[in-house]
């Protein structure tokens, strides 16, 4: 499987990590080089400098071809523009997008975006483990 993973925080690159140790094919996209210091000296993916938004860096890495995308910088509307993009131009079947406001994960959701929000899994699991 190929994956695009946009943003390489602790998120993206826990991700990137992951999907590469599991043997798929990953490129990740960040606008600063720092960032993929995260990935460490062991990481079998690709990388490249740009933002997940531009069209022309989606197709360097490769978007055409992929099977996921996700979109996990810490940008709402770089995750969104990313995700739909990559759903709505590209095609691309698997797309998740990371929001980190509740109240427009149905918006995105309706227009066949996956949605993680962590505003909303953390005050999920808060309640649960208080309630």
């Amino acid at each position: 499987m190929k994956v695009i993973i946009i943003g390489c925080g602790r998120v993206g690159a826990e991700l990137a990590k992951g999907f590469a140790k599991a043997n798929h094919e990953v490129v990740v996209i960040d606008l600063n080089p720092d960032a993929f210091d995260r990935l460490g000296n062991n990481f079998t993916g690709k990388t490249l400098l740009g933002s997940g938004s531009d069209l022309e860096v989606l197709e360097e890495a490769g978007v055409r071809e992929c099977d996921a995308l996700a979109a996990v910088t810490n940008s709402n509307p770089v995750n969104i523009a990313a995700a739909l993009i990559a759903k709505k131009h590209f095609g691309v079947p698997k797309v998740i997008a990371r929001i980190s406001d509740p109240h427009r994960v149905a918006l995105y959701e309706s227009i066949g975006i996956h949605v993680i929000c962590p505003t909303a899994v953390a005050a999920a699991e808060a309640q649960r483990i208080l309630g």
